[in-house]
């Protein structure tokens, strides 16, 4: 019974600290930056990204133009006779922003994660303090049984 009494006495003590107007102003402040970062990053670092992606592919489909190629990825440029500095810049190229595109969409998914966590617990903290701060009086009006000894 001691071991329940004081996990829930923890809990409420979480509960209190979650609903606390620091907790809840904290939480939407972190809201609020994670959701600007969101908001900057796919307006400014995606256009750029979607320029330089630009620039890979039609150095793609230049060199696969000119040496009558069907698909880059699968040449070896060191095989090649004609056009291999062509051929290896547009194979960098393709690997270059493949890999920075899949880096920025991954921090762009963790900020978005961490965005939907923080509204999500300031919405919660906001409207669960009522509720709490109800309960909490309720709780304290009641008699306990050390006051009725006396």
């Amino acid at each position: 019974m001691k071991v329940l009494d004081a996990i829930s006495d923890y809990v409420l003590h979480l509960i209190e600290i979650f609903v606390q107007p620091k907790t809840t102003k904290a939480l939407f402040q972190a809201a609020v930056v994670l959701g600007s970062a969101f908001i900057i990053g796919a307006k400014d670092q995606g256009a750029f990204l979607y320029k330089e992606e630009m620039v890979a592919y039609e150095a793609k489909f230049q060199y696969e133009e000119k040496a009558n190629v069907e698909d880059l990825s699968k040449i070896d440029c060191s095989a090649q006779k004609e056009y291999v500095a062509d051929c290896k810049l547009a194979q960098h190229k393709m690997k270059s922003i493949q890999s920075v595109t899949n880096a920025f969409v991954a921090v762009m998914h963790l900020i978005y994660v961490f965005f939907v966590f923080t509204s999500a617990g300031s919405i919660a903290s906001f409207l669960l303090k009522p509720l709490f701060l109800r309960s909490a009086l309720n709780n304290s009006m009641q008699p306990t049984a050390d006051a009725s000894a006396d």
